[in-house]
This record gives structure tokens, sequence and C-alpha cells, in this order.
């Protein structure tokens, strides 16, 4: 479900950008097939914008000069490491959430 996103995210760069671009290209795919719970579907789009935000992100460059964070490697550190797991963590959510109502 949350495939086509996330690599189009790590390649992009831009979170808003994935998401509308994987959800436009899956939603008329998924609106076709039986048993597909858009709602979720919806969920994994937005999820998939998550994964690893870095130096090609505009928000990766507000939240890093917000904090005031000059090193590349602390940078990553700050927003890149939080948002990966945020993006697993929903994951595995997603997952549960789909196994009870999917």
């Amino acid at each position: 479900m949350n495939g086509p996103r996330r690599p189009l995210r790590f390649v992009q760069g831009s979170g808003t950008v994935s998401m509308i671009t994987g959800a436009s290209i899956s939603a008329p795919i998924l609106a076709t097939m039986p048993d597909v719970n858009m709602v979720l579907a919806a969920q994994a789009a937005c999820l998939g914008g998550l994964f690893f935000s870095y130096f090609n992100d505009s928000y990766f460059w507000v939240v890093n000069r917000l904090l005031g964070v000059k090193t590349a490697k602390h940078q990553l550190l700050v927003l890149s490491v939080p948002t990966t797991l945020g993006w697993a963590t929903g994951l595995v959510a997603l997952l549960i959430a789909n196994a009870f109502v999917g």
C-alpha cells in the first residue's frame, strides 16, 4: 500500500509533491478494485510523504534553520531520522488498521 510513494519521496525530495503525485496515480486504479478501503489508501499516500526528509525538501531547511542546526550530520539527525521513524510507526499502525477495517 505504501510502496509507490516511498521511492517517489526519496528521489523527488518534496513530501507534498510525493503525496499528491502518489495519490493521483494510485487513486483511479484503487477505485476500480473491490474491497479497497479508500480512507486507508489516502492515509498510505500521506504516510509515504514522511519517508526520510533530506536536503531537497524545503521543509527540511525550514526546520533546520529555525532550530539553528548548522552541520549536515546534525541536520539529518534532527529531521530525517524522526520523519523516518514516524513513517515506520505509521506504516505499522496502518497495517494494523487494515487488518481490522480493511
